[in-house]
């Protein structure tokens, strides 16, 4: 659409899952700009645990699964203060790696074996997160809040490409 009729963008709202995906967007945007009067507007979506639980999911909050994954985490290396800070930036990484549409199995099967001893810290963190973290979830019957927020984006995105017109949802 852009190609053809770059004043046409100005119409068009695009629904971003991920604020990762705004600045490539922009970039591309950037390289039409010249040629468009305006752009469209770029609105970043994120559905909130409340519009969850309305759907039907079950998310855990934050503070939830972050206690749960320092509890894991605290060691003679790590006081509790650490393990807390670390396990919020390891599910702020796997809430990324969820919204990316990545798949646990080959990100762990990308981590070298035979390194460091970092790697091998990384491989038991990631195990934590792709075994023990789903058996908590389901023995509990909670959802994991990455998780559902994609299941409900990809559920509305449908909708919205299919009665919105001017509206693009990007998943």
């Amino acid at each position: 659409l852009a190609e053809e009729n770059p004043a046409n963008l100005a119409e068009f709202k695009v629904l971003l899952p991920h604020v990762s995906l705004q600045s490539t967007l922009q970039h591309h945007l950037a390289k039409i700009a010249q040629q468009a009067l305006m752009l469209p507007q770029v609105v970043y979506y994120r559905p909130a645990r409340k519009t969850l639980l309305t759907a039907g999911f079950n998310p855990l909050t934050s503070q939830q699964r972050q206690l749960w994954l320092a509890q894991r985490l605290q060691t003679k290396q790590h006081s509790w203060t650490a393990a807390l800070a670390l396990a919020g930036q390891l599910f702020h990484l796997a809430d990324d790696i969820t919204a990316a549409g990545r798949h646990w199995p080959e990100l762990l099967a990308a981590l070298p074996s035979d390194y460091d001893n970092h790697w091998q810290d990384l491989r038991q963190w990631w195990q934590l997160l792709t075994e023990d973290y789903p058996d908590y979830l389901a023995q509990f019957g909670n959802d994991d809040p990455a998780l559902a927020a994609q299941q409900w984006q990809q559920q509305h995105c449908q909708q919205w490409q299919q009665h919105a017109g001017s509206m693009v949802a990007l998943l």
